[in-house]
């Protein structure tokens, strides 16, 4: 009778170390119905084990209580080697997320957020973070160049969400032909961010690389930012070796395509610092209102207050 006990409690304990983390959350329509802190952790662990083309919904707000997130699609490349990027939906339908600290990237990876990196037709829409924490510091040339509260680098769509009373701190190594961009909801985007908004955050980047940008909204902007606002954020950014660029929307839009429309910032404090800024390098340091630099399209845009 002790040898069959003996032997069941060993199968029992088998069984609960194969299981997984988190239970699955139910399915509405082909979309994972979120509603918890474990719903959330376990779609991360599903998208980052491989399943990068799922689709959820969150249907409650969620407060993480100050634990370390690990960010959907981790293992994001960078801006331009998409590999390991989110391909799915997530509809977070108007809730937020809150009060929780990013995980540093690692090994190759260097994208940053909520959702490290979009691409294909992925879609972010809806979703509201609140109280988050990046404090990252680089440990090699290539890492965290792309940091933003809701998507580091979106290749696609990132339509009505925000980011709130939330801080982060960015200092890469940095090379002599690195850039690193911070964004109060996107870090970089080559695609869509509409009806997204920014409302008390902190974000400061200190940069010993070639290009460094800060924006309330976007960090570096290569497609299209529409309707968006920022409200009372501090957006800091200064540069040991380059240029350093800082705006109440978005610190850099450039590109053939890209441009920046309808949108607007209010008593954003905003200041930009470059050591080695001269004529004779090109290097700049520029701060506005809107756009701290601008290549393309800023059109019918406005700031009120702020300096």
């Amino acid at each position: 009778m002790k040898r069959n006990t003996c032997i069941w409690l060993l199968l029992l304990c088998a069984a609960l170390l194969a299981a997984p983390a988190f239970a699955d959350p139910p399915t509405d329509g082909g979309y994972y119905v979120l509603s918890t802190s474990a719903d959330l952790y376990w779609f991360a662990e599903a998208v980052n084990a491989g399943s990068d083309d799922l689709k959820a919904k969150l249907t409650a707000d969620v407060d993480l209580g100050g634990a370390l997130w690990t960010p959907i699609a981790k293992d994001a490349v960078n801006r331009t080697d998409v590999t390991g990027a989110f391909l799915g939906e997530f509809d977070g339908q108007g809730h937020t997320v809150s009060n929780f600290e990013i995980a540093p990237p690692e090994g190759t990876a260097n994208c940053a957020g909520f959702i490290a990196a979009t691409y294909r037709f992925a879609r972010v829409t809806g979703l509201h973070i609140a109280g988050a924490r990046f404090v990252l510091q680089g440990t090699d040339p290539l890492t965290q160049r792309n940091v933003g509260f809701v998507v580091g680098a979106n290749h696609v769509t990132v339509e009505g969400c925000s980011a709130r009373d939330s801080y982060a701190s960015v200092d890469p190594l940095g090379g002599a032909d690195a850039s690193t961009c911070l964004g109060g909801v996107v870090g970089y985007s080559t695609a869509m961010v509409v009806h997204c908004a920014a409302y008390g955050n902190t974000l400061q980047l200190s940069s010993a690389e070639r290009r460094a940008a800060v924006g309330g909204i976007v960090g570096e902007n290569g497609g299209a930012i529409t309707s968006s606002a920022a409200y009372a954020c501090t957006l800091s950014v200064t540069s040991e070796n380059g240029t350093a660029w800082a705006g109440g929307v978005v610190g850099y839009t450039s590109g053939s395509g890209s441009s920046v429309a309808n949108c607007a910032a209010y008593e954003n404090t905003v200041y930009a610092a470059s050591a080695s800024a001269s004529t004779q390098n090109g290097y700049t340091a520029d701060a506005g209102g809107v756009v701290g630099c601008a290549v393309n399209n800023v059109t019918d845009c406005y700031a009120v207050g702020g300096t």
